[in-house]
């Protein structure tokens, strides 16, 4: 169907190398991690205390630090890059928006 020769889909499947790679770049996070991180957000979104986005760099950098990930962020802050694609890989992230006490 896509034209891709036997012998290279052969070697590929035999050598394992079905799973996407992100080319030099290593995750920071494996899954689980990003699942605890997001899990948290969320939650200090339903006790209507929503993070901003400087404050949410920071607690990744921290999260990091207590995972044992020594020097991957730079003074222990996660990078607008970082962030800018973690939002993009979930996207059930939003901005936090004022909450009145009335309504909290």
């Amino acid at each position: 169907m896509y034209n891709i020769p036997y012998a290279t889909l052969h070697r590929h499947i035999k050598s394992g190398s079905l799973r996407k790679k992100l080319g030099r770049f290593v995750p920071v996070f494996n899954p689980e991690e990003e699942e605890e991180l997001l899990n948290y957000v969320q939650r200090m979104d339903s006790l209507f205390y929503s993070l901003k986005r400087i404050e949410f760099m920071q607690i990744a950098g921290e999260f990091a630090r207590q995972k044992w990930k020594a020097r991957v962020f730079s003074g222990n802050i996660a990078g607008k890059g970082w962030f800018k694609n973690f939002k993009i890989c979930h996207p059930t992230l939003r901005s936090p928006e004022p909450t009145s006490i009335a309504r909290v």
